[in-house]
């Protein structure tokens, strides 16, 4: 079978335009279904080391706003229609990981097509899986070690068995192990239970991180916007194509002209990097940057055909997305370690900020569910410290407002007297 489409993530795109998920999602869920499909079975080698495209991508928003799960389900239920694509389980632990590489065995000719001779086929294998996570809760517990620790050793792929010894005593040696991982969680799960030791232990780094907080468009019914023998067809050489990248084996050249675009940006990512890297907790992302980029770049040069070549509009391409969405990460990070009081002051400040004016009544009421009486008290506190809001005392009412809307005069009556509404409405 040929290919039937130009650009598997274009084409992807189409096919996922009449969504309520933010872009960025439907992208990323693109690309980490191409991962999927290329499996183990392409690499770069760069001598000492080797890269694969598996990836670890957690979508991170609000319950039910951003549709999280059903966009990841919609690459997902593409790629099961892939033969030799093994799916994981979505609740694990690190035994159940252990056993589940175990049974994903597999080989894989890697001989030219040329060769007629059945014993003259090279062979080659992996243990590879995909873990669609539709909710992390259920799948990443941080308290167990021993998965966090596999899952930081696993993302490398390293061309060497892996043994671990289950509580049975059952000594499983896995060969040329790989974990591909796509998955959702809120804030909130970010915040209780990622910490300060999960960013120093490796695994956040070789997470990108999706944040989403609002839809791309309202749409009660995509079945008005679709037109159902249009978006099967398509779907189907979706599907199509998708099987013949699962059939790509073998090495990733590199044009020079990529080769040069990433020299030029290697030293100075080192020795001068852009200033949100430059944050503590990107310390362990920006060691491996480096790998992110190639991972990217395959899964793109993978899009386009067949030739196993990363050019120059591959890798700049790949710059654009992972720098597009390294805000993103910085504002999950951001979460993570947080003391109480600084997330208080955060809540605080975030409803005055997209609020605009609130009494000191009103604005307790709408944050008096995530703190106590004291807790507001001293993120107020907290707050004109540091200069971010200013607290107004005009006819015997405090009225409060964020600083980042320059409030320099006494507010007018005409915003007294909506806030007045607002209190005596509540």
């Amino acid at each position: 079978m040929a290919r039937r489409l130009k650009n598997w993530i274009k084409s992807y795109a189409d096919f996922t335009e009449v969504s309520e998920a933010p872009l960025t999602f439907d992208f990323w869920t693109g690309l980490s279904t191409i991962s999927g499909a290329l499996q183990r079975k392409v690499y770069i080698d760069e001598v000492k080391f080797k890269l694969f495209p598996n990836m670890y991508v957690f979508f991170v928003a609000p319950p039910g706003v951003a549709t999280k799960s059903t966009t990841v389900g919609v690459g997902m239920r593409m790629l099961r229609e892939v033969d030799g694509v093994i799916m994981g389980p979505s609740t694990m632990t690190w035994q159940g990981l252990t056993k589940g590489l175990s049974d994903a065995h597999q080989s894989f000719p890697v001989s030219s097509p040329e060769v007629i001779d059945p014993l003259a086929i090279e062979y080659r294998e992996q243990s590879a899986i995909l873990c669609e996570v539709s909710e992390l809760g259920t799948f990443l517990n941080m308290q167990d070690d021993g998965l966090v620790s596999m899952l930081i050793d696993l993302w490398d792929g390293r061309d060497v068995p892996w043994e671990r010894w289950l509580s049975t005593k059952e000594n499983l040696k896995i060969i040329n192990p790989l974990i591909g991982m796509v998955g959702a969680t809120t804030p909130a799960w970010m915040e209780r239970h990622f910490d300060e030791i999960a960013i120093g232990n490796g695994l956040t780094s070789r997470i990108v991180f999706v944040y989403g907080e609002t839809k791309r468009r309202f749409i009660p019914y995509i079945s008005d916007l679709v037109e159902s023998e249009q978006a099967q067809a398509l779907q189907d050489d979706l599907i199509n194509d998708l099987r013949e990248i699962a059939q790509l084996k073998g090495q990733f050249e590199i044009t020079r002209e990529a080769k040069n675009l990433v020299g030029e940006w290697y030293e100075q990512h080192w020795t001068e990097p852009e200033e949100h890297l430059r944050d503590p907790r990107f310390a362990g992302y920006r060691a491996r940057k480096f790998a992110h980029l190639h991972k990217i770049a395959m899964c793109l040069s993978a899009s386009k055909g067949d030739s196993l070549k990363i050019d120059y509009e591959d890798m700049a391409m790949s710059f654009a997305i992972l720098t597009g969405v390294e805000a993103d990460m910085l504002r999950v990070l951001s979460t993570i370690g947080k003391v109480a009081s600084s997330r208080q002051m955060d809540s605080v400040y975030e409803t005055l900020r997209t609020g605009g004016v609130h009494s000191r009544n009103t604005l307790w009421k709408k944050v008096m569910n995530s703190m106590s009486s004291k807790e507001f008290g001293e993120a107020l506190d907290g707050l004109v410290n540091a200069d971010m809001i200013k607290i107004v005392n005009q006819q015997g009412s405090l009225f409060i407002k964020a600083l980042e809307q320059k409030v320099t005069e006494p507010l007018d009556q005409s915003q007294f007297d909506e806030v007045n509404d607002e209190t005596n409405a509540a």
